[in-house]
């Protein structure tokens, strides 16, 4: 039997226009050039899951939030009253009105709402009017930090005379006084620690135009870069370093204040290629450091600072100090994961953290690194530093090694030593054939020997 469809009623012309509106209503897309938004120039990212998934702690604030996308979290109010205490501070360093100081910075980041928007990828849930609140409460709340940070840490040095009429504007001694912060030096590790999250920033220039804004009339007065200078002083207990240099990139080229931290672990010359000919993706392989000094390479600290300046010469490889502290774990996951999210970039940290897992594989390999002072760990014992780099490794894909030429150099230089290592112990032990019978009959005697401490044992045993 034929089963006849029911035919379907034309659709009239008037009715299929208005089909038409409504699909396109409900797109709400804004057709006008004029107000269309600016192409996309993202540096804020959320985690990747998989990232995340392996440590969500990590990535996650403890005490302040920085930016929209943690914003408004009830466990982490506690410092928005703080932050806005900053604000007023760093008003009165200028010696004008608050208020006029105020007017000032907010119409400038109404100003600079839409291309900070345009910084967080996936969008911001906040309105115009919210999103500048927050840009303008956290920006003047970093600068005021970092200022403090420096007077507590270096009003005492040469650069005084240059720097302290800058600070005359406040009274030092009783905002340090009333200052959680800075009444507890873990409170201050916890701080320095969320501002070092990929998910907690806010675009640099935002940073760098509040503080022209508030303290432009300075600038003649100050060292040039001043404010990436204070960015430096403010996480060097994290990067253990003094090595004050903003050379990796220009001023205009700095996203936030992660990327900032990011720019002082690059290679000296990060645009180079890291492999020689067409080797470009994989982890090379590499024997652990027990291994390596077994076949006669030494391990030896370097005298730079740079994670990177990593080298192999003549039987010696040289690495930098690394300090592993409470929260490195933290900064190298926000770091990887910058990395990760960020097109066109190299993987410098994740090649670093692959390096170390490749290095590291027992509680001998640590205490090998930690007496060449290559590792300080003041967290826990060798377990400790095994996991941090194992932990680090899950969920992370290096396609481009940085160090896999280095990997290589070291691997055909172990390969090396070990075989003349072999061709010496055969020329003092095998190199005759009587040597070769006493070494069979050696062997022998303690396999025998073994055999029958064991099978008396387990006769003692079952005698009981």
């Amino acid at each position: 039997m034929i089963r006849r469809t029911k035919s379907r009623k034309p659709t009239d012309q008037t009715t299929k226009n208005a089909y038409i509106d409504r699909m396109v209503q409900s797109f709400n897309i804004d057709l006008d050039p004029a107000t269309s938004q600016v192409a996309p120039n993202w540096s804020i990212y959320k985690v990747p899951t998989r990232l995340r998934r392996a440590n969500p702690d990590a990535y996650t604030p403890h005490i302040v939030t920085i930016g929209p996308l943690h914003h408004g979290k009830p466990t982490l109010s506690a410092m928005e009253e703080q932050k806005r205490q900053y604000m007023t501070a760093l008003f009165a360093r200028t010696g004008k009105h608050k208020s006029d100081t105020l007017r000032c910075c907010t119409k400038t980041i109404f100003d600079l709402e839409r291309e900070a928007r345009n910084c967080y990828s996936g969008g911001v849930n906040q309105d115009e009017y919210h999103l500048a609140e927050i840009l303008l409460v956290d920006g003047c709340f970093i600068i005021e930090l970092f200022i403090r940070f420096y007077v507590r840490r270096f009003i005492r040095t040469k650069l005084q005379d240059r720097i302290l009429p800058l600070f005359h504007r406040s009274t030092q001694s009783a905002w340090f006084a009333n200052d959680p912060i800075f009444r507890s030096e873990w409170l201050l590790s916890i701080v320095q620690r969320d501002l070092a999250l990929l998910e907690n920033q806010i675009p640099f220039f935002v940073l760098q135009t509040l503080f022209d804004t508030v303290l432009g009339h300075w600038r003649s007065s100050l060292p040039y870069d001043f404010l990436a200078g204070l960015a430096f002083d403010f996480f060097e207990p994290a990067i253990h370093s003094r090595r004050m240099v903003c050379r990796a990139e220009e001023p205009l080229h700095r996203k936030h204040l992660l990327n900032l931290l990011l720019n002082f672990y690059l290679p000296s010359s990060p645009k180079q290629g890291p492999h020689r000919g067409n080797r470009t993706s994989g982890v090379a392989f590499l024997h652990n450091a027990t291994k390596l000094k077994e076949v006669g390479i030494r391990f030896q600290k370097a005298a730079s600072d740079n994670l990177f300046d990593i080298s192999y010469d003549d039987g010696v490889l040289e690495m930098p100090q690394l300090c592993v502290r409470e929260w490195t774990e933290s900064l190298f996951r926000n770091l990887m994961a910058f990395e990760h999210c960020r097109p066109g970039n190299h993987q410098y940290i994740a090649s670093y953290i692959f390096l170390m897992d490749r290095l590291i594989d027992s509680k001998q390999d640590v205490e090998l690194l930690e007496n060449e002072r290559i590792i300080i760990n003041e967290l826990g014992g060798g377990e400790y530093i095994i996991n941090f780099f194992k932990n680090m490794c899950k969920q992370v894909v290096v396609k481009e090694f940085y160090f896999a030429d280095l990997c290589q150099d070291v691997e055909a230089a172990y390969q090396s030593m070990w075989r003349r290592n072999w061709q010496d112990i055969k020329r003092q032990h095998f190199d005759t054939p009587l040597k070769i019978i006493t070494w069979v009959v050696g062997s022998v005697a303690i396999g025998l020997t073994i055999i029958q401490t064991v099978y008396g044992a387990l006769q003692y045993y079952q005698a009981k």
